[in-house]
Parts: C-alpha cells; sequence; structure tokens
C-alpha cells in the first residue's frame, strides 16, 4: 500500500503504483476515514455549470486568482 504525506497541508500519495489493483479501493477508504482530503473551492450544482465555467475561465484566462482547489459540479 503507498503511503499518505502532508504537502502543503493536504495529504498526497506519495507514491502510486500503475498496476496496483487495489489502489482505487485504498484510495477510497482513504477518502471514507477522511485520510485523503481533496481541496474543493467550489461545490457547484448541474444548473450552474454556466458559473463554474465563467469560473474556470476567469481563472486561467484572465488571472483573476480567486478560485483555489476544484471546482465539483455536483447533480
Amino acid at each position: 500500500m503507498s503511503k499518505v504525506a502532508q504537502h502543503s497541508g493536504s495529504p498526497c500519495l506519495t507514491r502510486l503504483q500503475t498496476n496496483n489493483v487495489d489502489a482505487p479501493r485504498t484510495s477510497t477508504k482513504w477518502l471514507e476515514s477522511g485520510a485523503l482530503k481533496p481541496n474543493i473551492g467550489e461545490d457547484l450544482s448541474f444548473s450552474e455549470v454556466a458559473t463554474a465555467h465563467q469560473l474556470q475561465e476567469d481563472n486561467t484566462l484572465h488571472a483573476a486568482r480567486d478560485l483555489h482547489g476544484k471546482t465539483v459540479l455536483t447533480p
């Protein structure tokens, strides 16, 4: 099993072997236990997809720098 390490305040995988068939199961266990915490900046519904797109565009093309973490769309 790969080890979890702290990197910039959030856990990350130090090594993930591409041939490790248990990797998805292991990462799911880490997520469920709280050992692995994804950095989510915005959690928007599918109806707000235009807003999500605008956030991404503003932060990549226009360097707004006000989006930190991943943008997640939920049903």
